[in-house]
Order: structure tokens, then sequence, then C-alpha cells
């Protein structure tokens, strides 16, 4: 039977997943993702980077018969990439997503350009491509000037492999100088920063699209055959969402990773809300077509951090087991918003506080904060989206106190990497052209006795979390 393969390159590790024509797991495998420093900050190195992938999927093509591999996709995360010289070489590591260096760059564009946010439906942040690219312009600019190309991670991956450069759609998305509403490039800014304007950058693929195969070399390097499909894929959460069965607004994704976003699908892409910083919008080039995006907070990143302050075994929180919070605690943790540093407050902090109250609190932060971004998403309805979660933040504990916070369910598929997996199944019905089901999906049901603790706690939470964090950037 014919094995597809999905490759997810994230903040934290890299995940592989191979899938048969029945969708079903065949094998799954992680690796941690190689992180780099400049005089600045953190880096993803283009060499470390390929290496780590070409080692894990060697480690699946060991143990499946590579005769049946019939194509390959990748997801990854968003605003990051590379740009190469003439000889397709990097120039420079990749600046990691979340890094901060492009702020003052950010804060000039935006006044000198009002109609950006309406233009890209994204929000007022400066960790997307945009400003890293303005960064480089002020502090590098040999590296612009010897640019020919700058490349997604996702599609530099799908470069190597195949030959073919391209940039995927929820890719150029991610950049700042693309309209999801017209679904092109915005020519004059690229014009404004590359050298090179708009050639500077790939062509636009659409995710599900064939655009070359391996070759002998590649097989060797990968261990993957030659004649393999290499299949666009794309920003890890809309692949995400895919792997998950997310395809209409009918669900919406909980991507409970490192950094916590919630997906949800929409037909009617309408204009963003300018008052709502964190609500974005995209566009996927699949079926599932355009989407919001609302940021979160850094859930993972938060939980291990408390983890190495506490010295706590993250598996140890992962597997713990719900207990009721103290109600007469006032503590609390307050998250920043993604696009800004990856830092968190705890307030009313006392001696008697122990460390599982704060590793609660934390997950009930990130719970409040899906709370009020499905509010600014979907309005006040009393009929929400199912919530499909997914993601290493995933756990027991953070379900339960997240399905009580919101009161209602929350669905989960554990034991899968479903962006790995979606990556899979994109690669798979490039080639097989009849669609298929979604995971299965295990429940978690709110517990209705939190309904008027939650209601009176978020309150207060909103009154500290929207004052302290309100531009996303402290």
């Amino acid at each position: 039977m014919a094995i597809f393969i999905g490759l997810d390159i994230g903040t934290t590790q890299i995940k592989v997943v191979a899938i048969n024509e029945k969708y079903e797991v065949l094998q799954q495998e992680s690796i941690l993702t190689p992180v780099d420093y400049d005089n600045y900050g953190r880096v993803h190195d283009a060499a470390h980077l390929v290496q780590s992938c070409q080692s894990i999927v060697r480690k699946v093509m060991q143990e499946q018969n590579k005769s049946q591999v019939k194509a390959v996709s990748i997801a990854s995360v968003g605003e990051e990439g590379f740009f190469l010289d003439g000889s397709d070489k990097p120039l420079y590591p990749s600046i990691v997503w979340f890094e901060q260096r492009g702020g003052p760059s950010c804060d000039i564009w935006i006044r000198e350009h009002p109609d950006a946010q309406s233009r890209t439906g994204l929000a007022l942040k400066p960790s997307y491509s945009l400003f890293k690219w303005l960064w480089f312009k002020d502090t590098f600019p040999d590296v612009l000037k010897r640019a020919t190309k700058w490349v997604s991670i996702s599609d530099y991956i799908g470069f190597i492999l195949s030959g073919v450069q391209c940039i995927s759609f929820s890719q150029a998305t991610r950049t700042y100088v693309f309209e999801p509403f017209s679904r092109s490039w915005i020519s004059p800014w690229i014009d404004d920063v590359l050298p090179n304007g708009i050639d500077s950058l790939p062509s636009l693929a659409a995710t599900g699209s064939v655009i070359g195969y391996t070759t002998s070399s590649t097989g060797d390097e990968w261990g993957i055959p030659s004649g393999v499909a290499i299949v666009v894929g794309g920003h890890d959460h809309p692949i995400g969402a895919i792997g998950g069965g997310v395809k209409n607004s009918t669900k919406i994704l909980d991507s409970m990773g490192t950094a916590e976003l919630m997906y949800w699908p929409v037909r009617n892409l309408k204009k963003p809300a300018l008052g709502s910083y964190f609500m974005e919008q995209g566009y996927t080039g699949y079926p599932e077509g355009p989407y919001y995006l609302a940021a979160g907070t850094y859930t993972g990143m938060i939980i291990k951090t408390l983890c190495r302050l506490f010295g706590i075994d993250f598996e140890t929180v992962y597997h713990m087991e719900f207990q009721k919070p103290l109600k007469s605690s006032e503590l609390q943790v307050i998250p920043n918003a993604l696009g800004g540093k990856p830092s968190f407050s705890i307030l009313s902090l006392t001696d008697d506080i122990s460390t599982h109250e704060i590793v609660v609190a934390a997950f009930e932060a990130s719970a409040m904060v899906i709370k009020i971004v499905m509010e600014a998403m979907c309005g006040a309805t009393p009929d929400y989206p199912q919530i499909i979660a997914i993601g290493g933040g995933a756990s027991k504990a953070a379900l339960q106190i997240k399905a009580n916070v919101v009161q209602q369910p929350i669905y989960s598929t554990h034991g899968i990497e479903v962006v790995a997996f979606g990556a899979a199944k994109v690669a798979r019905e490039a080639i097989v052209k009849d669609g298929g089901e979604a995971l299965a999906y295990d429940a978690t049901y709110p517990d209705p006795s939190f309904k008027e603790y939650y209601e009176e706690k978020i309150t207060q939470f909103k009154a500290n979390w929207l004052i302290v964090r309100k531009d996303g950037r402290r």
C-alpha cells in the first residue's frame, strides 16, 4: 500500500508522520528543533535545520518500505525564511518567528502605511517577515544586496527536496506584503525593501500542488527514493487544521503548541476589526481557503518555563490530574500575547501558594485568553463552533480547565502529531484524489459547577490582561 510522509518543523520539535492510503498512522517520530544564536537573538541555521530534518526522515525511511513512498509535504512555523544568493545558498540564518528585533522598523512602517492592517489582514506586530527584512536592510544591507530570493522555511525544505522554488499562499500571508483578499503580493511595498523587488520572491503555489520530484542524490541524503512527489505544504496552523478535519466554520482549531492560536476557516473573509489587535486573516490556497487566525499566548513556553524554574518534570505536568483550584486564591498568570516578547507575569503570589496552583493558573490563563479570542472571532452567540485542540499543550488537565472556562466540550486527538499528519494528508490527497475522514476525537466535557466561578474570574483576568498586554508587545 502507498505511503505518504508529512514533515512539521515546529518551534520546539521537528515531527514526521507516515500514513497509508487509509490515513492510518504507520509511524511518527520527533527530534528537537536546533536553535542557534547570532549577536542579536535566536536564529535557525539552514544547515543545522536541514541536517535535523534529514536525520528524522531517514529514521522513518529505515522502518518503511521505501518503494511504496509516493509523496512528501512540509509544514513549518511562519514568518521565517532564508535569503538565498545566486547559487541558492543561504546568506544568513533565519530569525526565529517570535523575535522582536524588527520592533523599531515595525513602528515606523505602520506610521508611514496607515492602511497596512486593512490590506494585509494582520495585526500590528513586529514578528512578520517584512520587519525582519527591514532589520536586515538597517543592520546587514549586504545580505539584501547579494540576495536573489527569499523563501519560507517549509518551502525551503521543499526546494531542497525538489529543486523547485515556490512559496505557499499560507506562508505568503505571514510576510506582511501579501493581500489575502486579492490573493496577491503588494508589489510597491516589496520594491521598497528588497533590491530585486517582487523578483526576490518565488512564485505563489497552492497547498497540495505537486512542484517536483526527488532525485537520486536526494535519496542518498534523506533516505527517500527518487521520483517521489514533493507537495506544497504551508504554515503549520492551517496544515494542522487540515489534519484535524477543521474544514469549515462549524469547527475551530485550538493549536496548543509552544504558541497557542485559534484557526477558523470561513468562506466570506471580511476586513479586519482594527480594534482587535490579535485578530488576523489569511488564505491557504487549499479547499479550506480563507481563514481567521486569532493570537493567543505562548502557552507551551510558559509551562516549560515554570517547569524549569520550579524543577518540575514536564511529563509530570502533562499527565497531572485536574484538581479544583482554590476559590479563595487571587493568583493569576498574565501571559504576553503572541507577537510580543515571550514573557508572562504572576500576580498575587504569596508564600503559601504551591507550584501546582501556579501551573493551574497558567492553564487557566491560556483558557481565559482563548475565551476572549473566541468572543472576538465569533461574536456573542450561544452556538460557538466545535473546538478541536491539537498540539503538545493539549494535556488532560489543560483540556479540563479549558472546558470548564469556556463551558463547552473540547475535542482532541491524543497521541497524534496533527500538523505532521496534516502534511501527510496533503501529500496523500495530491496523489489519491478521493478526500478522506478526519481523525477520531476524544471529548473533554465541562463541569457546569465552575460556570459562575470562571465568569467572575475572567472578568478580573480581562481587566489585568487587556491593560497589561494591550499593545501585544510589552
